[in-house]
This record gives structure tokens, C-alpha cells and sequence, in this order.
């Protein structure tokens, strides 16, 4: 169990299309108020363990339109 800190999305292109500090704050697939194009997006978060560590968890998601 862990609770995320920071949550970062990228495009292909490594270009960042997301960011929140706020867990509870998902990402509605747009960029700056536009839909980005259905595709695979690589996240990044960055978050605390029940112990009190810290790690980071990557992976990706898949946007459908």
C-alpha cells in the first residue's frame, strides 16, 4: 500500500502532458484544456510506502477515444 506524491504523465515523445501533486486529481486526457490523441502514455509516480519510504512506480496507460 502506498499513496501517491507527485503524478507525472508523458507522451511518446517524452513530452510531460500531465502533472499533479494531489492524488486525488486524475487526469482527463487533455493537455492545457486539449484532447491529446488516443495512444500509449508512460506515468511516474512518486510515492510514499506505508513505512514511510519513498519509490517510484512507472508504467504505462492507454488513452481510448
Amino acid at each position: 500500500r502506498f499513496e501517491a506524491n507527485v503524478i507525472t504523465i508523458y507522451d511518446r515523445w517524452g513530452q510531460q502532458v500531465f502533472f499533479t501533486k494531489d492524488a486525488a486529481t486524475g487526469w482527463d486526457g487533455k493537455t492545457n484544456g486539449v484532447m491529446n490523441p488516443a495512444g500509449v502514455y508512460a506515468y511516474v509516480l512518486n510515492v510514499t510506502n506505508v513505512d514511510g519510504s519513498t519509490s517510484v512506480k512507472t508504467g504505462n496507460i492507454t488513452l481510448f477515444r
